[in-house]
């Protein structure tokens, strides 16, 4: 019912209720450990959320020739893609995601075991080193593949072209739909490298006994808030800006 109201009357739908259950858990978790224990943690996720804000509230502007009479502000148009551009989304279901391999696998293992097929269901779990670089490979992909989802190049070219509009120095149809996969592809490796980046020093540090396991995947958390909280900023912006229109007519 308040997730029903809040879509009705409020802003970002679920995600308000959504943060409010993410606080309430990172305090449980931070009154429980100790300041030594979160250091480094806290640190490391002091410089993610820096990086995920930049990322969520940048954009790649690629200029756009608009048919337009006035030609004076047609050439402000541009066609935006964030720097980030799934945003929390693969981290949000990346954990879901990798819960198929194991599935099938669990599935095999019970109706056939092989020496592989053993070590598979023993090893694919975030909880060894094997695990953790399967999920971190497919949280990349994953980020790639969402990116290019999210921001279809075919749809987006198709769209300028209907609309008789073309990307400055780029032909109309193929040619700009190869030009928007391009950067929509380097975007996306950029952000799953930097997500990808981030996993990868918090299981060094959780492998290697430096954090202690229950926080060593905080920054992923902080990462996954941040980019809750600057979709709901950016929403209230939005209407913010809408409601600073006054009729003229």
């Amino acid at each position: 019912m308040v997730q029903v109201n809040n879509k009705k009357y409020g802003v970002g739908g679920f995600a308000p209720i959504i943060v409010v259950n993410m606080f309430e858990t990172l305090i449980r978790t931070l009154t429980k450990s100790t300041f030594v224990a979160l250091r480094i943690p806290l640190l490391i996720s002091l410089v993610m959320v820096i990086i995920m804000i930049f990322m969520e509230m940048h954009e790649k502007k690629i200029p756009l020739q608009r048919v337009s009479v006035h030609n004076v502000h047609a050439e402000k148009n541009y066609l935006a893609i964030k720097y980030n551009p799934v945003g929390f989304m693969a981290l949000m279901f990346g954990s879901g995601i990798y819960m198929i391999p194991q599935l099938i696998i669990g599935i095999i293992h019970h109706y056939h075991q092989t020496a592989i097929i053993n070590f598979l269901y023993e090893n694919l779990n975030m909880s060894t080193v094997f695990g953790m670089r399967i999920y971190i490979v497919m949280m990349f992909a994953f980020t790639i593949l969402l990116s290019l989802l999210f921001v279809n190049p075919k749809d987006l070219s198709e769209d300028l072209l209907q609309s008789g509009d073309s990307i400055v120095n780029v032909p109309a149809g193929k040619p700009t739909r190869r030009y928007i996969r391009k950067w929509v592809l380097l975007l996306s490796c950029v952000s799953g490298a930097v997500v990808c980046g981030c996993l990868i020093l918090c299981a060094y540090l959780q492998f290697n006994g430096i954090v202690d396991p229950t926080v060593a995947m905080l920054p992923t958390t902080f990462m996954l808030l941040c980019g809750f909280i600057c979709n709901i900023y950016l929403e209230i912006r939005a209407y913010h800006d809408f409601d600073s229109y006054k009729p003229f007519v």
